[in-house]
């Protein structure tokens, strides 16, 4: 509508056909655990492709504005809201699932690939489906400025650099067929309410700096959970009760520096870098996960979310790079 603010839109329909591995994988068996009236219970599981499956279909929406005034050159700023609704999801149900669905949702399907020997449970056979449907709504937001510092600090040299981004996730719902929970808010889920990320970089040639805070808010373990301590009401899995189901966010900050050489009188260059991550050394925040009660490898791993929490600590990284 004028120089400073401009707006767009994308609507799209999308098909993906099912790969090699979903339609024809023979399957790679191996042992797991699931757990039943609360035992753990070993069995030996195979995930293998079903011939079947049909091509799952999408239908997407994108809404967004973006902001660059005239009046603040090196500015600008945008916002989309995204919303995306798939048919016929190409998945599958994993091996708590299908034992929870047969044995107490009574799914008739799940039950046939549930095997047993001599009365105890042997073997769960996993395959690609068409689940229902998935759809997720969310906002991405960004801003950046870039000036030279001058223009603050009058005689002052170098160029600095700031950019702000975050998504939030409105919805994320996977219909499987028997459950729909959705997941934003999660955070053992990977989509908690917002994920954000703060940059500033400054460049004083051949020098630069650039310093990082990213984090995610406080979310729960699941929006399928009771949060109660006493008068619980009786519920089936997935649907648990919990007497605490919050989940602190986190905040880290990353550093780093990085000079930039000419090497002798040749047409290479070079960049010797150093970087901090996790430069305070916050830990992650533990929780007890209900649905991974009763599977073998719950106690290999830290009880957190890997991909949203820093799991190793403050840790360094010093290289160089050279360009011939």
């Amino acid at each position: 509508p004028n120089p400073d603010i401009t707006q767009r839109a994308s609507a799209s329909r999308d098909i993906r056909a099912a790969n090699m591995s979903e339609l024809f994988d023979a399957g790679t068996a191996r042992s797991n655990a699931v757990s039943i009236n609360g035992v753990s219970t070993a069995f030996v599981q195979n995930l293998q492709g079903n011939a079947d499956v049909q091509p799952e279909v999408a239908d997407g929406l994108g809404l967004g504005v973006v902001f660059q005034p005239s009046f603040l050159p090196g500015f600008a700023a945008s916002v989309d809201y995204y919303e995306i609704k798939v048919e016929g999801v190409i998945d599958f149900v994993n091996a708590q699932q299908s034992a929870d669905f047969c044995l107490l949702n009574n799914v008739q399907r799940y039950c046939n690939n549930l095997r047993y020997e001599n009365g105890k449970l042997a073997f769960i056979d996993l395959y690609y489906e068409n689940l229902n449907s998935l759809s997720a709504k969310g906002l991405d937001i960004e801003a950046s400025y870039r000036t030279s510092l001058d223009a603050f600090i009058p005689g002052a040299a170098g160029d600095l650099s700031l950019r702000a981004m975050a998504t939030h996730y409105m919805e994320n719902v996977t219909d499987n067929g028997v459950t729909a929970i959705d997941l934003a808010g999660s955070n053992v889920g990977s989509t908690p309410d917002w994920v954000y990320r703060v940059t500033a970089a400054y460049n004083l040639d051949p020098v630069s700096f650039n310093v990082t805070a990213r984090g995610v808010s406080d979310g729960v373990i699941s929006n399928a959970y009771t949060e109660c301590t006493s008068a619980c009401p009786t519920l089936a899995p997935p649907y648990y009760t919990i007497n605490d189901n919050h989940i602190d966010g986190a905040l880290y900050f990353d550093a780093s520096a990085t000079y930039a050489f000419d090497v002798g009188q040749s047409a290479a260059s070079g960049e010797a870098y150093i970087s901090i991550k996790n430069l305070f050394n916050n830990d992650p925040p533990l929780t007890a996960n209900p649905a991974a009660l009763g599977a073998e490898n719950t106690v290999g791993y830290l009880q957190t979310n890997r991909s949203l929490y820093d799991v190793l600590g403050r840790t360094f990284r010093v290289g160089m790079r050279l360009a011939f």
